[in-house]
């Protein structure tokens, strides 16, 4: 597990990109290969957990070492611990 921070979104006609942003290996990735997305399959919970997501906050995500521009953010898992949050190189 990471942390990711939430770092802006866009929005199009038909999709809305989520973008975070992390460290591995002391080099920061950036992606919106974060596995948040708006869904007509969404329920309704995970439909207001992610627009309870706040820019610039940090959250809990999984990822693979072999694939750094997918990750998983758990939006429910928000990491306010600030030690935590510069041990993952953030300043």
């Amino acid at each position: 597990e990471i942390i990711a921070k939430f770092v802006k979104i866009e929005k199009s006609t038909k999709t809305t990109a989520f973008y975070f942003g992390y460290y591995y290996k002391g080099k920061y990735i950036e992606t919106c290969g974060s596995g948040i997305n708006y869904s007509m399959f969404n329920s309704d919970k995970e439909t207001d957990l992610i627009d309870s997501l706040k820019i610039n906050h940090f959250y809990l995500a999984k990822f693979n070492q072999d694939h750094l521009k997918n990750i998983i953010v758990n939006p429910s898992k928000e990491i306010k611990d600030s030690t935590k949050i510069r041990n993952a190189g953030f300043d």
